[in-house]
């Protein structure tokens, strides 16, 4: 029985042509220019900080992280009209789909809701709630928290639906938010 081991190594003349053919290779010469300049031996400072980085993708996620100009431009805040138009959207999608109960999907077709004024304690978690995800991005730690929140009080931040309305709404707005 012959070794098979013996097949995978290169010696002599083989391994000298396949190094002449990678030599050969401008793509692959220019990937490893571009890896060999992201790793450097010196210290990149930070003009704006002073902070120091070994590699040059480190400097560049700090610099897009820290030092971007405007980087809550984008950043949506959100109002009264909006969590509007958020409940509006989550109600039309509950009383269209017949997934959900007769009883609960004819109680939220006839609800009204009620705007939540800017000052009070149900908006001002929803606000918190809101720039909390839009800030990071994170939706498991956006739904974690929402559903510690909203939908255990949902009768208080949908007043006039029974705790099951209230509940199923709450879970929508959720969905929707994101």
């Amino acid at each position: 029985m012959a070794d098979r081991g013996d097949d995978l190594f290169l010696f002599g003349d083989d391994f000298e042509a396949i190094l002449d053919i990678l030599d050969e290779d401008e793509v692959l010469q220019e990937q490893f220019s571009t890896a060999a300049s992201e790793v450097q031996s010196s210290e990149i400072v930070c003009s704006d900080c002073g902070k120091k980085y070994k590699t040059r993708g480190g400097y560049q996620r700090h610099r897009a992280a820290k030092h971007s100009p405007n980087p809550n431009e984008h950043r949506l805040t959100l109002t009264p009209s909006i969590l509007a138009e958020i409940v509006r959207n989550a109600l039309k999608n509950i009383y269209q789909r017949e997934v959900f109960a007769e009883e609960l999907r004819e109680e939220l077709k006839q609800y009204e809701y009620a705007v939540l004024e800017e000052g009070t304690q149900e908006f001002s978690v929803m606000k918190a709630l809101f720039e909390g995800y839009s800030k990071n991005g994170n939706a498991e730690k956006f739904y974690g928290n929402y559903y510690a929140q909203v939908p255990l009080k949902s009768p208080t931040f949908f007043k006039g639906l029974s705790r099951n309305a209230a509940t199923l709404l709450a879970t929508k707005v959720a969905d929707f938010i994101l």
